[in-house]
């Protein structure tokens, strides 16, 4: 709708009324002075109707040297783009680390996390003290971008837009109020109206009538706050999605991964380090272009190919000479060719198989090729190390395939003689002298950066060892003449000269690499000696002790642990995977990029994790300005990405644990998803294996290893959750943040964590984390490995397989077949069925040893007198006959197993004695209340119903509630609290049952306490009785009121909560109305529960009581550092009066002097447990 304004005239005045009347008295109390122009007419508005949502005024003629009022004028005529494909706003690599863009028109900065503008010298500071985005020449390119775009410097040179226009990009848009008179804005109406009788006076405008309400934005902060009024309809905003965007215009645009070829010898193949071929390549091995370049270098022409086509007919033609001439050789010449000095036995035999022969044709044209492509410009721009003749060679053989010239036997015979038989000069000193040698580097590369493996090589090899007997036979023959004894002096003297050992020519340097590609073999690694307790319960390794059932009872919550962490990630939503159980691969495939993955879609879309969290509350990812242009978030990146970095720690601390052996820590860090350079570790053959390659004999042999280990069914699923679902996104948000060298990381090796690959000590420290978390002891890699080994010895019998039938049939024993075949001796780095079937067997029992598995945990093989060399091996004798049954044996037996119960049911116990204690201070508690007033409730507002988060892959806590359990309920009644109603009674009843349950089948979430609680503060109050988690629906401080103070409380405008879980449990303590059981994951945020009340009730004490007086220390060391006063009870002295946190460890809880104390200050006390 079109609509008519009025703009003031004055120089320097921009100020938009809303009619005529308004303009006069504007004109009357803002510019009394001028009264006439200098022609006499009085000064009047320029009516502009609005057909457009911006209006569009020219200021008055303004002097050209005031630079100020020039950028007046600009920003009067601030237009709509128009178009939904442009936009204000642009970025650059450096404002994209530190979270800023650049509004182009208003020449501004803003933070794209905050949507507010910042002047160039303030937004580094906001953007290292909000968002910890740094940048190490922040402040020199800065002031290389301010000069460049001419930024704004100062808050005085920052120009309001017209009011009533679209809102600016990237500034928050918030309800407030504008003058009718004047462009005065702001969000408060008391300030306006404060304003109205200063600058407006005379006008007898009501007072309701001063204001109108409108949108507002301002552009600097904190100050000066200058507000302007907008119409947030005219932004045109289209609501696009970010994830529809996203897959339309960015996913497609991303490249296929790459990174430069590493140069660290734990990245390169064995064989390659030998050779050298990285070294040699390294300047063509910089980007994808130039390896594609480089590779098609040593490509086999294609038959089309107008001068190459016919080169492959002309190679076989002429090898077909050189095998007739084999043909019609003697014996004793033949032989000399096979080995020189004669062997007792062998001769050379030429291949009479045209096949064969045409295979062998092919490294050879491919050599010729190449030498001529390097001569004619290759778009590869590498050269062949020729000299003046060996040049001449080659470009006679050109001219005569460019012009389609005859081309006989000799012509090759001679390019190749010359080029690949003999020595080069320098080649002594310099191998890369060798054309033949470079020319092997070259046709060694891969697309992607990889290289041939060695089993590929000793083909190439066989071809040209082959080829060379060829050569010198040719020679030989054409120079026959020369010599007495005719050929056989000739032959001598080719064998003598060039295919004699020991001597620096082409032909032993094929043979010294052959002998090398073909050693490449496997090698064991030997376990250590450690303590077992006498009842095979508890193992110790270097002084550091394992229980047994913490550790089964540990890897069971550190499951339950990742799987809290996928499901928050799903944010309540399902997102279903579909690997089959009896997916099966090729384990020979070693194209490069090739995983199990490439099997799929397992799951439809293959971004759907992306989709939800694009709508996730604790991410903002990304944003699609009014014009559908995508910009990522890249401080919602990094935190999504350390959401997913703690994930996959948990993740991997369990594949590390449960598959069997446990590889060493720079193993398991390379474990690598797809084909690189060196082969995938992760495979799919009716379950999942981890197969480990890069193991210890891999350095001293300088050779890959196969060491096959399957996961247990309960980690496999989460595995492949991740792989699925997971790791897609993480590849994004690495292009996104680290670029293509940092998405091809992600899409090669499984153990990511914030952009980097982990190393072996960054993982030890991890481990030993989690399990100190999760299982009383922290575990290095180190003393995991020893204790890994003592288990399997102890719990998992030896293999007695005898000869096979299937093996007798082959003609040979058992052992001859595992020597050929298998792993166990390692000659050849390769799996067969019965090394898999063995692995398979072996692993599924350490799933059960370590209660991850399909059958109960075994008892320890001592426990029924097992003789650890009493097995089968080879082809000794079978063993006697088991005798009668033995009643030590089986009371020993039957001893063990019970107590591996007690064991696992002793830790359950644990965890409910803890809960009990929780209830015991909540009665001293209310004891202590009732014999004085009730403690003064804190100034919360009032409560809002906290809704209940939907967990996928959970089964709904309701379903498992008993059926007399009651609703949760929270309300203020007069009952005594002391005698429950039957209601109640029958709600207790539920509760506890529900508590009864094991600690690995209840949500990770938040898990309130369930017996019977009285709440101490208010005796008013009835009992708050819970049951199930923290999904369920109770009353309790809202989100928002939460943040709020916690912002209070930190002092800090951008708090926030790091997870629904804490604000939670903060929100229970800060109500003081219940008691509360907070299980958090380390680092969860737990400490902020008693915290956060001692900052906000400075006059109050909160009493924390600690498990372990380790943990005291550094508590109050944190309390300290946010201002706090706290200190530890001592029972010798009485605690400060003016004490905010008082840490109490556990065996002084029930001291005399403690509850004295209590009852002495009991009007200002806070009770708080923490649970570390």
């Amino acid at each position: 709708m079109s609509s008519s304004i009025v703009t003031c005239a004055v120089p320097g005045c921009a100020s938009v009324l809303m009619d005529q009347d308004a303009l006069q008295m504007h004109m009357d109390s803002e510019h009394q002075d001028i009264n006439k122009t200098s022609t006499g007419k009085a000064v009047e508005g320029k009516t502009v109707t609005r057909s457009s949502p911006y209006p569009k005024t020219k200021p008055a003629s303004v002097p050209a040297e005031n630079a100020k009022t020039k950028r007046i004028a600009k920003i009067l005529n601030y237009q709509d783009p128009c178009s939904p494909h442009t936009s204000y706003l642009i970025s650059t690599p450096f404002l994209d680390s530190i979270g800023f863009v650049h509004h182009t028109y208003f020449k501004t900065l803003h933070c794209l996390a905050c949507q507010i503008a910042y002047l160039p010298a303030n937004a580094l500071g906001h953007a290292s003290s909000q968002h910890d985005l740094k940048n190490e020449d922040g402040a020199a390119l800065m002031a290389a971008l301010v000069e460049e775009h001419e930024l704004v410097t100062h808050e005085d040179d920052v120009i309001s837009p017209m009011p009533f226009g679209p809102p600016v990009e990237a500034l928050v848009i918030e309800d407030g109020f504008k003058c009718v008179r004047c462009n005065k804005a702001g969000k408060s109406a008391k300030t306006l109206a404060n304003h109205f009788p200063q600058e407006h006076k005379g006008d007898d405008t009501p007072t309701k009538n001063r204001t109108i309400v409108t949108k507002v934005q301002t552009f600097m902060r904190p100050q000066p706050l200058r507000y302007f009024a907008v119409t947030e309809s005219l932004s045109q905003v289209d609501q696009l999605s970010p994830y529809a965007v996203f897959m339309h215009d960015v996913y497609p645009a991303i490249p296929a991964p790459f990174a430069p070829l590493s140069m660290d010898k734990n990245d390169v193949d064995p064989l390659v380090l030998m050779t050298r071929w990285n070294i040699h390549l390294q300047p063509f091995l910089q980007s994808r272009p130039s390896i594609e370049s480089l590779v098609s270098l040593a490509q086999i022409p294609d038959k089309n190919d107008p001068i190459f086509g016919g080169l492959h007919a002309h190679v076989i033609e002429y090898m077909k000479v050189t095998r007739a001439l084999a043909d019609g050789a003697q014996f004793l010449i033949l032989r000399m060719l096979d080995c020189y000095p004669l062997e007792p036995q062998g001769s050379w035999k030429p291949h009479s198989n045209d096949d064969t022969l045409r295979n062998y044709a092919v490294p050879v044209t491919a050599f010729i090729t190449a030498v001529l492509r390097s001569c004619h410009a290759h778009v590869s721009q590498y050269q062949f190390p020729l000299s003046p003749s060996q040049i001449g060679l080659v470009e006679k053989l050109y001219s005569a395939l460019k012009d389609n010239s005859p081309i006989t036997s000799i012509m090759i015979h001679t390019l190749l003689y010359n080029l690949v038989a003999i020595p080069a000069d320098g080649s002594d000193l310099n191998q890369w002298k060798c054309p033949l040698v470079c020319w092997l580097a070259v046709s060694g590369l891969r697309d992607g950066g990889r290289f041939m493996p060695a089993y590929d090589y000793t083909r190439v090899l066989a071809k040209w060892e082959y080829q060379l007997r060829n050569l010198h036979l040719y020679q030989a023959i054409q120079r026959a003449t020369e010599y007495e004894d005719n050929l056989l002096g000739s032959v001598r003297h080719q064998c003598s000269t060039y295919l004699v050992d020991g001597s620096m020519t082409p032909w032993n340097s094929l043979r010294d690499h052959q002998r090398y590609a073909s050693s490449l073999v496997l090698r064991q690694a030997a376990p250590a000696k450690i303590d077992w307790s006498d009842d095979m319960s508890k193992i110790s390794c270097l002084g550091t002790t394992l229980e047994l059932s913490r550790l089964r009872t540990g890897l069971q919550k550190i499951c339950s642990s990742v799987k809290s962490r996928m499901e928050k990630l799903c944010n309540g939503n399902l997102l279903p995977i579909s690997v089959p159980a009896d997916l099966t691969e090729d384990l020979t495939d070693i194209r490069p990029g090739f995983s199990w993955l490439k099997q799929g879609p397992f799951m439809e879309p293959k971004l759907g994790l992306l989709e939800v969290l694009f709508t996730h509350p604790d991410y903002s990812l990304a944003t699609v300005d009014q014009f559908g242009v995508f910009r990522w978030n890249h401080q919602g990146l990094r935190k999504l990405r350390g959401d997913i970095a703690a994930l996959t720690e948990e993740l991997a601390v369990l594949c590390f644990m449960t598959p069997a052996p446990p590889p060493r820590g720079t193993e398991f860090v390379d474990t690598r998803l797809s084909n690189a350079q060196i082969p995938r570790n992760v495979h799919k053959s009716f379950g999942t294996w981890f197969i480990h390659q890069r193991t210890k004999t891999s350095s001293l042999t300088e050779s890959l290893s196969w060491v096959p280990t399957l996961c247990p069914d309960l980690v496999a699923g989460l595995l492949d959750f991740f792989l699925v679902a997971v790791r897609p996104l993480e590849c994004v948000v690495a292009h996104a943040l680290d670029g293509p060298s940092g998405q091809a990381k992600h899409e090669e090796f499984v153990w990511m964590a914030n952009g980097k690959q982990y190393d072996s000590e960054q993982f030890s420290h991890i481990l030993q984390r989690i399990t100190s978390a999760h299982m009383g002891v922290g575990l290095s890699l180190h003393i995991w490995r020893h204790i890994a080994v003592s288990l399997m010895r102890e719990f998992i019998p030896p293999t007695s397989i005898q000869d096979n039938f299937g093996d007798k049939t082959m003609n040979h024993n058992t052992n001859m077949a595992r020597r050929i075949y298998a792993r166990e001796v390692g000659h050849l780095p390769s799996l067969t069925t019965d090394a898999m079937l063995e692995s398979r067997r072996f692993c599924e029992m350490w799933h059960d040893v370590l209660g991850v598995g399909k059958s109960p945990c075994p008892v320890p093989l001592r426990a029924t007198n097992y003789q650890q060399h009493a097995h089968l091996t080879g082809n000794h004798p079978a063993a006697p006959a088991a005798p009668a049954v033995d009643v030590a044996q089986l009371t020993a037996l039957v001893s063990a197993s019970v107590n591996t119960s007690f064991e696992a049911l002793k830790v359950h116990l644990e965890d409910l004695i803890q809960k009990a204690v929780v209830n015991g201070v909540s009665v001293a508690m209310r004891s202590l209340s009732q014999e004085g007033p009730p403690l003064r409730q804190p100034p919360v507002p009032q409560f809002t119903p906290c809704p209940r988060p939907y967990s996928p892959g959970l089964p709904d806590s309701s379903a498992s509630k008993p059926a007399n359990t009651s609703e949760l309920t929270y309300s203020v009644d007069q009952r005594d609290p002391f005698k429950p109603s039957s209601d109640e009674e029958q709600e207790t009843q539920g509760s506890m049952e529900v508590d009864s349950q094991p600690l690995s089948s209840a949500p990770s979430y938040l898990q309130y306490s369930t017996p019977v609680h009285y709440d101490a503060p208010n005796p008013s109050h009835r009992p708050t009785y819970m049951t199930g988690s923290a999904a369920e629906d109770t009353a309790f401080v809202g989100v928002s009121i939460a943040r709020d103070l916690l912002r209070q409380g930190l002092n800090n405008p951008h708090a926030s909560f790091i997870s629904h879980a804490q604000y939670e449990l903060v929100a229970c303590s800060l109500a003081r109305d219940r008691n509360v059981i907070g299980i958090l994951p380390t680092g969860g945020g737990k400490s902020m529960c008693y915290e956060l009340p001692a900052l906000l009730y400075r006059d109050q004490l909160s009493i924390v009581f600690v498990p372990f007086v380790s943990l005291i220390q550094d508590q109050i060391r944190r309390a300290s550092e946010r201002g706090v006063k706290a200190a530890k009870f001592s029972q010798t002295s009485d605690p400060a009066k003016d004490l905010q946190i008082l840490f109490v460890s556990w065996e002084h809880a029930a001291d005399q002097r403690l509850h004295n104390f209590i009852q002495s200050i009991r009007k200002n006390v806070s009770y708080f447990r923490g649970l570390k």
